[in-house]
């Protein structure tokens, strides 16, 4: 240490001990006197508190004395002369909490037997004590330059802490506001400091749970659940800070507001508390109404915001619940449309299953294209699989003898079975419409959109010649290209009336002789690169099964 800083830290620790001499004598005589009191008048069920406050007062006493001793300044000769002045008045401000917090809880049991013959000698520990802390203050907050000075006169003013006290003895009690109940956690390596709060939240009628470290905290924390947490700055190991950034790291935890208490009355340190994501922050000694106010505080705004989570997590299921309710009612209703078209058509078979995975092999495979302008997403392959099973739909409209009929069909009766795609496309843009007129969202209503588009689309051809719009090349909708080689090919390899079942090969040659005449030439690159898969879901949903 150097000679500067071993002189600045004698030059504190001077004013420190001139300063404080006075209030630490009184407040070992008013000690001393409630003792006695106590003692004397075998009020057994005030002893505790008292020899609270007496113990205290003696950690005091030898705090203050150890302010003119070499040792001193031997133990902390690393640190430099600010946080020296910074340990010394967190040391000091421990027992001074202790004793306001048991002094202001005996007065605060105005009803207690006895207890009125100490209401002085608590009055005056009190006062005592508020002149302490400013004592401290006072010698902390100057600079090294001033050491030399002489003391600063006492106040004639009624101490700050003083009427505080005053506040809490005698506002009626149906003036203050309803406090709420809750989860409180302290943390202090301190056994007084915790055992004070903890005496003073039970009052206030909260759950309160206590740890000496932070490791211990944060080891409860992981099996029991808390509102609030007050959590000490200075401690052992892990330091107040170090705990705050391990609860803000923590998905399970970060939630829980933090009262950060320290002895340590330093803009840098509160900021940097509330930047890591403390809630609030207190000084040592505790103010009765600012405690009191400060976890009403948290309680209030952490209920609201649990209030909010649980509305938002229960709408976000309300949604889920009701998406997956709209996506089971689409389901059943395409599927029980479907059925009607098997019904009608007994030579179906197993055509709707099998187009629906050659539908997923190619749409799937368009979006790994290099420069594909065209392309479904995730949830368009599934809309456009789920849909493609009406794309016949309109066949319930054919009649049986033209439908069932096992040979090749008339000019005539093709013309007929051609209109099936005006009867499928025609019938849901009916029902889009009436769901629109219902006010259903364009979202709810875009299935039906997809169907009719494979509905009136999949027999239209790339070069203009299909039906029934001769629509042509890009004017026809992607589903409907998709569906039309899907179709095509299923048709080619499946026996019919009039022809017999096309092997795989023959059906791919057919395909990729009248890519750019029936079917949109890129598409058919897509199919021949994955013709082997179509091959593999013919044979998996053979009609012979």
């Amino acid at each position: 240490m150097s000679m500067d800083g071993e002189l600045g830290k004698k030059k504190f620790l001077a004013v420190l001990r001139e300063k404080t001499s006075a209030p630490v004598s009184t407040v070992l005589g008013c000690t001393e006197m409630l003792l006695e009191d106590v003692r004397g008048r075998a009020l057994n069920n005030l002893l505790p508190y008292v020899s609270s406050i007496h113990t205290a007062s003696e950690r005091l006493l030898a705090l203050y004395d150890r302010l003119d001793t070499p040792a001193l300044l031997s133990e902390d000769e690393s640190v430099d002369l600010a946080t020296f002045r910074g340990k010394l008045r967190h040391d000091l401000c421990t027992p001074i909490n202790v004793l306001k917090g048991y002094g202001e809880m005996m007065l605060e049991d105005t009803d207690a037997d006895g207890l009125a013959i100490l209401i002085p000698n608590l009055l005056l520990l009190l006062d005592a004590c508020a002149d302490l802390m400013a004592a401290i203050d006072s010698a902390h907050a100057l600079s090294s330059d001033s050491f030399a000075a002489s003391p600063q006169a006492r106040s004639t003013e009624a101490p700050p802490m003083m009427a505080s006290v005053m506040r809490t003895l005698f506002v009626p009690e149906t003036t203050a506001s309803p406090a709420l109940k809750g989860r409180i956690l302290l943390v202090d390596d301190n056994k007084f400091n915790l055992d004070v709060l903890q005496r003073r939240l039970l009052r206030e009628g909260h759950h309160v749970g206590m740890c000496m470290n932070g490791a211990d905290a944060l080891a409860l924390l992981a099996v029991e659940s808390f509102d609030l947490i007050l959590l000490d700055v200075m401690m052992s190991g892990m330091n107040g800070f170090e705990v705050l950034q391990a609860l803000k790291a923590d998905d399970g935890l970060r939630n829980i507001p933090v009262i950060m208490v320290s002895a340590l009355d330093e803009i840098t340190s509160i900021v940097r508390c509330i930047e890591a994501g403390a809630e609030d922050y207190l000084n040592k000694p505790i103010n009765t109404i600012l405690l009191r106010a400060r976890i009403n505080s948290c309680l209030e705004r952490k209920c609201l915001r649990d209030l909010e989570r649980t509305y938002r997590d229960t709408l976000e299921a309300r949604v889920a619940e009701r998406t997956r309710e709209l996506a089971i009612t689409q389901d059943i209703t395409i599927l029980t449309l479907a059925t009607l078209t098997e019904v009608r058509d007994t030579e179906t078979g197993n055509h709707i299953r099998r187009t629906q995975e050659y539908l997923r092999v190619l749409a799937t495979r368009l979006n790994t294209q290099p420069g594909q302008r065209e392309h479904l997403d995730e949830d368009g392959i599934a809309l456009l699989c789920k849909t493609s099973v009406l794309h016949d739909i309109g066949k319930v409209g054919v009649p049986d003898s033209i439908l069932l009929k096992p040979g090749r069909l008339t000019e005539d009766e093709f013309e007929i079975m051609k209109g099936h795609t005006v009867l499928g496309r025609d019938a849901i843009r009916t029902a889009e419409a009436k769901l629109r007129e219902s006010g259903v969202s364009e979202q709810s209503v875009s299935y039906l959109r997809v169907a009719r588009e494979v509905c009136g689309g999949h027999h239209e051809k790339w070069d203009g010649s299909g039906y029934p719009d001769r629509l042509s090349g890009t004017d026809i909708p992607l589903s409907a290209r998709l569906m039309a080689i899907a179709d095509v090919y299923d048709a080619l390899i499946s026996a019919r009336p009039y022809k017999p079942a096309f092997p795989h090969e023959k059906a791919v040659e057919i395909i990729r002789q009248n890519a750019g005449g029936h079917f949109d030439p890129d598409l058919v690159t897509l199919f021949l690169a994955n013709e082997s898969a179509f091959r593999d879901i013919a044979l998996h949903y053979g009609d012979e099964k």
